[in-house]
């Protein structure tokens, strides 16, 4: 069965940037791709184990942002910042990094 769900609103393959608050108040910053509308409602594909699942469990909150084209390359590195004081050995070696503040890193503002 095929139906129409109004309104009709374009899919978005573009990059999508989570913000979600970390328990001692600092901001987490989570890229990702695999985010699609339905009519007013948008479905996230998280990994279970991510920083960013784990916040939104928490808090029951998340702000999705839609970066510009300009910021799509400084936005395709936030993957390797780790807030996280200890990065785990298996993840050094690919390049990721301790930052204490991924807006610093990136040269953004909340």
């Amino acid at each position: 069965m095929n139906c129409r769900i109004p309104p009709a609103l374009p899919y978005r393959g573009t990059l999508v940037i989570l913000a979600t608050e970390n328990e001692g108040g600092t901001t987490n910053i989570s890229p990702m791709s695999s985010a699609f509308w339905l009519a007013l409602r948008c479905v996230l594909g998280l990994g279970g184990a991510s920083k960013c699942t784990a916040n939104i469990f928490r808090t029951k909150q998340v702000v999705l942002n839609l970066p510009t084209e300009d910021l799509v390359i400084r936005m395709s590195t936030p993957s390797l910042a780790r807030p996280a004081l200890m990065v785990p050995p298996w993840k050094v070696s690919p390049g990721y990094r301790h930052v204490k503040d991924k807006f610093i890193d990136l040269g953004l503002t909340a």
